[in-house]
């Protein structure tokens, strides 16, 4: 029977276990995260990554509080410390804000600061957690479209003035025409025997449009746009003829299937039936934009998963473990038994999440490590499902899985293993008692397809289309009211798609569901030796 010194080694290696996966985390993290203690505003932490995206060596700052207020813009600090009175007051206020830094070299740093306070039972607010992350890129970009929209209309003004001023000469207005940076064309509206447009023709092109669209001005000049661009909406053709009819401009983003380009343009009309365009290429803009908007997501998912679903193993953690560090010497063996039971099930659920979380934060940047190799898809069930069958068992639930003929498949024997990992146990979760999970095998001529199927609960239609969607996870209690954070479905999609396949779900509300992804093959069938 372990001693009691046994059972306090184990634990605090346990304890520093935890402590070094947290480390490993905030050491490792892309962003800035920091923790404040309410009751004791002196207890405060900020990650390495806080002050090295300001400039500061972090092992240099004074260690005392409030030390981030030196370096704060004075009118953000205000707007970032009555924000967090409403989030205290009313944790439904988000605590979500805009600020300004000051970087250690003298210019502007701008955060999104994030934070979520940790209540007691009560509601009081007993500590704020949260993280920083760097938008100045974000915000240098809308600083740039708006520096660029400015152009434009001081460009369209220039135009419109030339227009109106008599003496400007031709010599003049063509110096201006063709040495724009905006693309620009004048157009002449074509309309049938009811007065509706039909067409139009380009009359005047500059270089920039050239340059701008990739097309000579001789295929374009003298030419109706049908001519040179015959699969145009006739939408465009509507919206031009009311600008060359009303005189009323039109100012609009649009996306050209001819050129394969965005474009922010604006239309006037110099006269009558006459209409104008000028346009600025805006497309690495608006590429970047949704770069941007798919790392806000993933980041909005990363700090949601740090502010809740992180917490609750943690709390576990150290709840017992504290109960327990208390209670050491009056407990017996079976309590001290059961207790350090629930802190070993507390830390793996938590390791478990954290790695997911790695796993996942990697495969974002591409540094996963890929090496496929030929596995035999029974063993890798098998291998699989024995860390399974103690839940499956707690439910009943029987696991059918093929013998596959000794059938191989081309696959990182990581990846696969956590693919199936998670679309079982995701299965087990939405299984009711008594149930059962069965894993098959396709073959055709180039890939395999894998289904993991169940009997359970299934899913509803309207959330089947986002289950592999990062900006709409979503969460659902199993059938014995099991917790997860929809991370584990997002694993798969990455995987799967690392693996060169595709992953899908086909599911009857109520009769259960089919999880199923393809991977390449080698062989047919390979006979073991």
């Amino acid at each position: 029977m372990p001693t009691d010194n046994y059972l306090k080694k184990e634990l605090y290696e346990l304890i520093k276990t935890n402590e070094s996966i947290f480390d490993f985390i905030q050491d490792s993290s892309l962003d800035g995260l920091w923790y404040w203690d309410i009751e004791n505003p002196e207890n405060e932490w900020m990650n390495a990554k806080f002050w090295t995206v300001l400039g500061y060596n972090p092992d240099k700052m004074p260690h005392k509080s409030n030390a981030w207020q030196n370096i704060i813009n004075h009118d953000d600090l205000k707007l970032a410390l009555d924000n967090f009175t409403k989030h205290c007051e009313n944790p439904n206020h988000p605590y979500d804000q805009i600020v300004r830094y000051t970087h250690k070299n003298g210019y502007t740093i701008w955060i999104r600061c994030r934070g979520l306070a940790i209540r007691d039972k009560n509601g009081k607010p007993m500590r704020m957690l949260g993280a920083h992350h760097n938008i100045t890129e974000i915000k240098n970009a809308e600083f740039l479209l708006k520096e660029k929209n400015e152009e434009l209309r001081q460009a369209n003004d220039e135009l419109i003035a030339a227009k109106d001023r008599a003496e400007i000469s031709e010599k003049q207005f063509r110096q201006l025409f063709e040495n724009m940076e905006q693309g620009f064309a004048v157009h002449q509206m074509i309309y049938n025997n009811d007065n509706k447009p039909v067409d139009y023709r380009f009359l005047l092109i500059n270089k920039a449009f050239e340059r701008l669209t990739g097309v000579n001005a001789s295929d374009f000049l003298n030419k109706t746009v049908k001519e040179v661009l015959p699969n145009i909406e006739q939408k465009w053709i509507d919206n031009y003829g009311k600008v060359a009819q009303t005189g009323i401009p039109l100012h609009f983003d649009n996306y050209s299937k001819d050129f394969y380009k965005y474009y922010d343009v604006i239309a006037y009309s110099p006269k009558k039936d006459f209409f104008a365009v000028v346009f600025t290429d805006i497309t690495d803009i608006k590429e970047s934009e949704t770069k941007l908007q798919q790392l806000n997501a993933d980041k909005d998912r990363f700090i949601s998963i740090l502010s809740h679903d992180l917490k609750s193993p943690f709390n576990a953690l150290l709840g017992f473990s504290e109960l327990l560090t208390k209670n050491i010497r009056e407990f017996d063996i079976n309590q001290i038994e059961e207790y350090a039971n629930y802190i070993n099930i507390s830390a793996q659920n938590a390791n478990n999440l954290l790695e997911d979380l790695l796993k996942w934060a990697r495969a974002q940047k591409g540094d996963i490590p890929f090496n496929p190799q030929s596995l035999n898809l029974t063993e890798i069930c098998e291998d699989i499902l024995t860390g399974l069958y103690q839940n499956a068992d707690e439910k009943k639930i029987k696991i059918n899985y093929s013998a596959f003929d000794n059938l191989y498949v081309i696959a990182d024997i990581d990846m696969l293993k956590t693919i199936l990992r998670n679309l079982v146990s995701n299965a087990i979760k939405f299984t009711n008692n008594g149930g059962e999970i069965s894993i098959n095998a396709e073959q055709t001529e180039s890939d395999i397809t894998i289904t993991v199927s169940d009997n359970g609960i299934g899913i509803p239609p309207d959330n089947l289309s986002r289950l592999f969607d990062i900006s709409e996870v979503i969460t659902t209690k199993g059938t014995a009211q099991e917790t997860g954070t929809g991370l584990g479905l997002l694993l798969c999609k990455e995987f799967v798609e690392i693996e060169g396949g595709k992953i899908w779900v086909e599911s009857t509300l109520g009769e259960g569901s089919k999880f199923k992804f393809t991977l390449p093959k080698k062989y047919e069938q390979i006979t073991a030796n």
